[in-house]
């Protein structure tokens, strides 16, 4: 104990305050909300504030005002450690979150950290000067320019928000309202009230004005050749589809009218349903849901299907065409009872890439493995009975044993097979499908892809990983530099010798076609040792475009075959660029669409 300077606990590490953090924040404010950057641009701290860092590294200020003992603003040494445990727990679901102080600024980073970029945070401070004072210390500005996150001054709130609401058609209220045992709990009663009344209100006019733009809708006719194209789920992957195709549209001459759901005021579908009434679209396609708004859409409307775990037992009927983005996708519809005279194709494509590696040297020591590699404990998938624990772990014994069969792209297969050796039987249809999305999307991948990594350094080369989760077993990963679905081509300081694409049922991805583009020698895993189409549609064909590889000891021969070889890799991997920029462009999947639309509509 002798050893222990408990006084130390509380020595003050100074903190220099950073003039262009409280810059940057003002001037996100003075676009965002004018009024408040007036508000607050002249008010500086109490002069008895010293900044300083807290226990936990965390900016803050030290309270000392004469003849008073120093204190920690707003009585806490450690905000971030405190934030996390007062956070632990909350759920908001879909709803964007109300704090009824803005305190030290943990809650609300560590808030703006764990919420999807579509849903906001609003702070509820009373105290103008902490505002400024605290706003001195925490860059906030790029959240506070994409409306993430929403000062609410003192007085008038319910005024203020809904003025706000009104402004921002798009942005939802306040519904999940946080209570701290810090905050007295009248000042979240006040808060609460506020953002109930100012939901009822909002909700009230809205959908007064969706009536409205319901009736004007119903006597406009669709223009032609007009696109509109929405992506209004807060899924990231869904919005850059939507992108890419808006843009192959406008190669094509079409006039288009993309709507995503890609920040918090854009979220209600009121702004969307106002754009889609005036753009009145002769062709409407909703990328990932069914295109769902209160408003029935001039036109033809499509739902584009882009992965193959989403799509439903039993489809909608308020989609007139079912589009899918891969072979696997259109068996899927079919299998889930829809008539084929409601299902088109629009396979994926390939859509311009700013990236090049022309100038990247070959590393030929170096293979890329693409895709995700999830996390397989029970836990994390939610997984929480014991006997469907028990089933799981079955499941995960029988794929390791068999990940080099047909059987590992199977899932109902392994399934069946787990249920046989560990004798239990899921009956339920809904706890099935369940549990079958889960051995798709989680326990294949979690499989396959870290033998596969295994494999590639067995056989003397260094994968390069590059997709979600690989950081749980790849040191050399970029996986934090971009997803799957749009891998940061740039980032590679080398062009690799192959990319390896394993781990998923549906073998047709953007990511695939992508890499193709580039020039990249294709690995495809075919556990059935067959060189075959892999359920490619036609758009990559074996031996021309790819090479697949069946087992652990296929890939070893295969690797050090592209090196003695690289000529013919090399005319391998052009021969794949060339035929997809020349054929299989988003463009011409779009262009082929409308025609098989019947839409007489001239494309470029």
């Amino acid at each position: 104990m002798d050893a222990i300077r408990l006084a130390a606990l509380d020595e003050v590490r100074t903190f220099e305050l950073d003039d262009s953090v409280w810059a940057a924040n003002l001037a996100a404010l003075k676009h965002a909300q004018p009024g408040l950057s007036e508000a607050i641009e002249r008010l500086a701290p109490p002069d008895h504030w010293r900044p300083a860092a807290a226990l936990d590294g965390f900016a803050t200020y030290r309270v000392e005002r004469p003849g008073d003992p120093a204190a920690w603003l707003d009585d806490t040494a450690a905000p971030r450690t405190r934030a996390s445990a007062l956070l632990a727990g909350f759920r908001p679901g879909e709803n964007n979150a109300a704090l009824p102080t803005f305190a030290v600024g943990a809650e609300l980073q560590l808030l703006l950290e764990r919420l999807p970029k579509t849903q906001a945070v609003f702070v509820f401070e009373y105290d103008l000067q902490r505002l400024a004072a605290v706003l001195r210390l925490h860059d906030l500005s790029s959240a506070i320019g994409a409306g993430r996150c929403i000062f609410v001054p003192p007085d008038r709130e319910a005024e203020y928000l809904e003025q706000l609401l009104q402004r921002r058609p798009g942005l939802m209220p306040p519904m999940a309202i946080l209570q701290f045992p810090y905050v007295a709990a009248a000042r979240v009663q006040v808060v609460r009230a506020v953002c109930e009344q100012v939901a009822g209100s909002t909700a009230r006019w809205r959908l007064q004005r969706l009536n409205a733009l319901g009736a004007a809708a119903a006597q406009r006719p669709a223009n032609e050749p007009r696109l509109a194209v929405l992506a209004l789920s807060a899924d990231f992957a869904a919005h850059v589809h939507a992108a890419r195709l808006g843009e192959a549209a406008r190669r094509l001459g079409l006039q288009v009218c993309v709507c995503v759901g890609d920040r918090p005021d854009r979220v209600h579908p009121l702004p969307h349903c106002e754009r889609l009434v005036e753009f009145c679209p002769g062709l409407t396609i909703a990328v990932g849901h069914p295109p769902q708004l209160p408003l029935d859409l001039p036109g033809i409307v499509c739902q584009w299907h882009v992965r193959l775990r989403d799509v439903p037992e039993t489809p909608g009927d308020a989609v007139v065409v079912h589009l899918a983005a891969s072979p696997r996708i259109s068996d899927a519809l079919r299998s889930a009872g829809l008539r084929s005279e409601r299902i088109r194709n629009l396979f994926w494509g390939v859509a311009p890439l700013a990236a090049t590696l022309d100038d990247r040297p070959v590393a030929t020591d170096t293979v890329l493995l693409i895709g995700d590699c999830p996390d397989a404990d029970p836990e994390a998938c939610g997984i929480d009975q014991p006997t469907h624990r028990l089933l799981w772990r079955t499941l995960l014994e029988v794929a390791a044993s068999s990940w080099e069969s047909p059987l590992i792209y199977n899932p109902s297969g392994l399934l069946q097979a787990a249920e046989r050796r560990g004798r239990v039987a899921l009956r339920d249809a809904e706890l099935r499908e369940r549990m079958l999305r889960l051995v798709a999307q989680v326990l294949i991948p979690s499989v396959v892809q870290p033998r596969i990594a295994a494999a590639v350094r067995t056989a003397g080369f260094t994968p390069l990983t590059m997709g979600r989760g690989w950081n749980q077993i790849a040191e050399d990963s970029l996986a934090a530099l971009g997803d799957p679905l749009e891998p940061r081509w740039a980032a590679l300081r080398v062009r690799p010798l192959a990319a390896i694409f394993a781990g998923q049922p549906d073998r047709l991805g953007p990511a695939l076609l992508e890499a193709g583009a580039l020039g990249i020698p294709l690995l495809l895993h075919a556990p059935d040792g067959r060189a075959r189409q892999l359920d490619l549609g036609g758009v990559l064909h074996a031996n021309q475009h790819y090479v697949s590889f069946a087992d652990v000891r296929d890939l070893a021969a295969e690797l050090p075959s592209l090196v003695r070889n690289a000529p013919a890799a090399a005319e391998r991997a052009r021969a794949a660029a060339r035929h997809l920029l020349d054929r299989h462009r988003l463009e011409h999947r779009l262009g082929g669409l409308v025609t098989e639309l019947g839409l007489a509509w001239q494309t470029g």
